[in-house]
């Protein structure tokens, strides 16, 4: 697969997913991608997600096992990914510019032999950590964005549902 089939895996609703595209299931197909910078980290939305007809998902098979190697720094890890719509987060055991990512086994579809990928997302270095982004939030919970409801000698305000890698939830 080229950079810019690559490309097309950076999900959004009207783009649709990469799929193998041979006969069969798939196994032993490969992606070779290169970053825009180094990461240690990469995110995958498995299988055909398309939120206007979601029996795709179930119909079209999707990645079990994924064999993760790179050149420089050498290594090889295998990884399961979840079979469920959202992403399944991977940590690589260093950080890398290029890899090749070959399917090893699939959760198979109830009609098509077809295994898709929706996204791939590499987690860029350069942004805050979520531990990082979760005290930069509660610092400024506590140094008065929200004084008019919060106690600084109190724990937490009840105000604040909950806080995940995707945001601060408020009641």
């Amino acid at each position: 697969m080229d950079t810019d089939d690559y490309d097309k895996t950076l999900y959004d609703s009207i783009t649709p997913p990469w799929v193998e595209g041979v006969k069969g299931y798939g196994i032993g197909e490969y992606l070779d991608m290169e970053f825009k910078w180094k990461s240690d980290e990469m995110q995958i939305l498995n299988g055909f997600v398309d939120f206007t007809r979601m029996d795709l998902y179930e119909k079209n098979s999707r990645v079990k096992t994924v064999l993760i190697e790179s050149e420089n720094p050498k290594f090889a890890q295998e990884y399961e990914l979840d079979d469920i719509v959202r992403y399944t987060v991977i940590k690589l055991p260093a950080k890398t510019d290029k890899i090749r990512m070959t399917i090893k086994d699939v959760y198979k579809g109830s009609k098509y032999d077809d295994t898709c990928i929706s996204s791939i997302l590499v987690t860029n270095p350069n942004l805050p950590s979520y531990e990082e982004m979760s005290a930069r939030i509660l610092n400024t919970i506590k140094e008065g964005v929200y004084d008019w409801r919060y106690d600084k000698t109190e724990p937490l305000p009840d105000f604040i549902k909950a806080m995940g890698k995707s945001g601060i939830i408020l009641q």
